[in-house]
């Protein structure tokens, strides 16, 4: 059962204009002595259309007026019907609430209409209002009513109620169709909640329901946003297996599943399978990932074709460019050794207004090193360094200059220590370097410091360790096992 609340009576708004003009101005059409039957049959003649809605106000108002008992299920269920057949939302919650208030507790059908008639005028607050109260009165809907309570919640992104109403929904042994399940994964597209998501496409399945063409764009929505590739290419591959044609939103969805997971050679499969009028159409985070697929390549013409589609882009405005597709191009320059390239590029970002991320500042570092510039690399790198996302490409690039190229084990070890102090992430090989650094030096303390980091922070590497790495506590290297 729903949780209860205060049922509260939104302020009436002004009638609108396609309301009719009452026939009988200040004249009543009820008479004030009138029985229930007498209520009923006014109340059937308005509801085929063969008296004017104001009629049922009329009852109403001499109801509420009088303050008795007159007020029966029958005459507040046939009252609702017709407001709500009238499309009168605010008379349909008055009835409604003035009912529940004296005792008289409507049929079920009177609800389900006013839910209805709520939601069709837009009205997505009032609607889940009472089918709240619907639920705390003890009626179970059915499941259309169900329905317009999810797309309720979900057009006022409310997605735990969501969820809680699917909940309350299957508890209640109401069958759900796919335009409901399809409504739940659209509000999990939308939050990015890929554990609901799967969970429903499970549901689904188990049913033997067809999944439609906005199952597949919920499924990977969600995909996208939250990196699940598995999930992107299954419901992609399914999708044109059906005989839909993905659409552009599809297409970007994978793109930014594959994206997120690295799956570079996949996003170049998608792009090849593009139609040629859509790729024009790729902006932002999706066409980045697509550079970006092309410059992972190691195939030196498809490493190229990433400028020959930026250079396209640019050549139009290039305001479908964000950095993601700046820095796949910066990585280009890079990996041919074009690094004047890069500060061109990155001063051409700086330009637009635009502030830097840290990999392009990463970029800049490295094409500073690798051309040459080592003191300007580490310079940048110092004052940088904490406002960087990762920082480890760098200094991993450094490291490795200061170790091989100018043998210089104590500078090497100093920046080993800045970059466990400044990212949480390292791997197995930088542990490896900053231990054979340190044995190199005639005093073991910055050793002993590393081997006291690396067990706390990455015990579970410690065992692959190679043994010449790994002194005992009295200084002779472990024994192979």
């Amino acid at each position: 059962m729903m949780t209860s609340a205060l049922f509260q009576l939104p302020r009436r708004h002004a009638y609108s204009a396609a309301d009719e003009p009452s026939l009988f101005e200040g004249e009543r059409e009820v008479p004030e002595d009138a029985d229930e039957a007498m209520c009923l049959e006014m109340l059937e003649l308005v509801y085929k259309g063969e008296k004017n809605w104001r009629a049922a106000k009329d009852i109403f108002d001499q109801i509420v007026k009088k303050n008795d008992m007159r007020l029966t299920e029958n005459i507040a269920t046939g009252l609702i019907e017709v407001f709500a057949s009238r499309k009168r939302p605010m008379e349909c919650l008055e009835t409604l609430k003035y009912a529940r208030e004296q005792g008289v507790r409507p049929r079920i059908h009177a609800y389900s209409s006013t839910i209805a008639c709520c939601y069709k005028e837009q009205k997505y607050a009032q609607a889940l209002r009472v089918f709240e109260i619907l639920r705390n009165d003890g009626y179970v809907p059915k499941q259309i009513t169900y329905a317009r309570a999810l797309s309720a919640a979900l057009k006022s992104s409310q997605h735990e109620l969501v969820l809680e109403i699917f909940d309350d929904m299957l508890r209640n042994r109401v069958e759900p169709n796919i335009v409901t399940y399809n409504s739940i994964l659209n509000s999990c597209a939308r939050v990015a909640d890929v554990h609901s998501a799967t969970g429903v496409l499970r549901a689904i399945r188990q049913r033997g329901l067809v999944l439609s063409q906005s199952t597949y764009h919920s499924l990977a929505i969600c995909a996208g946003k939250t990196g699940r590739w598995e999930l992107a290419r299954e419901v992609f591959e399914e999708l044109k297996e059906c005989g839909f044609s993905p659409s552009i939103t599809m297409y970007n969805s994978v793109i930014a599943a594959y994206a997120k997971g690295k799956q570079w050679s996949e996003i170049i499969d998608v792009y090849n399978e593009m139609p040629e009028e859509m790729k024009p159409m790729l902006q932002q985070l999706y066409l980045g990932g697509v550079l970006m697929a092309f410059v992972k390549s190691s195939d030196p013409e498809l490493q190229h074709k990433a400028l020959e589609i930026f250079e396209e882009h640019k050549a139009k405005g290039g305001n479908d460019l964000n950095l993601f597709a700046y820095n796949a191009v910066m990585v280009y320059y890079l990996n041919t050794k074009q690094y004047e390239k890069v500060h061109a590029l990155a001063q051409d970002v700086k330009n637009q207004g635009k502030n830097w991320d840290s990999l392009i500042y990463q970029n800049i570092i490295l094409a500073h090193l690798h051309s040459g510039d080592v003191k300007t690399a580490e310079t940048m790198l110092k004052k940088h360094a904490k406002h960087m996302d990762k920082s480890t490409p760098c200094y991993r690039a450094l490291i490795t200059y200061y170790a091989e190229t100018k043998n210089d084990s104590l500078s090497a070890c100093r920046l080993s220590m800045q970059m466990m102090q400044l990212n949480s992430r390292l791997s197995r090989l930088d542990w490896h370097m900053a231990l054979e650094q340190a044995l190199k030096l005639g005093n073991l303390a910055l050793y002993w410091n590393f081997r006291k980091w690396m067990k706390v922070r990455a015990p579970a590497i410690v065992s692959e360790v190679p043994d010449h790495l790994m002194l005992a506590e009295d200084g002779s290297p472990r024994k192979a096992a």
